[in-house]
């Protein structure tokens, strides 16, 4: 599976590079989904599944 990213999604990950640990965690993330889009631990939220992190990026 290849993961391209919107450009909304890459001006919305623009706003973390300051935070290099919560970036390499958003890559490590989008990798385990590209390799299991459906993981087991992933909840239904509407007409998406969501995964969530260990820690809250803000």
């Amino acid at each position: 599976m290849k993961i391209e990213w919107s450009p909304t999604a890459r001006a919305s990950a623009r706003r973390y590079f300051d935070d290099q640990e919560g970036m390499r965690e958003i890559g490590a993330a989008v990798t385990a989904l590209a390799e299991n889009p459906d993981p087991p631990e992933a909840f239904v939220r509407g007409e998406y599944r969501r995964s969530s992190s260990a820690r809250s990026l803000t």
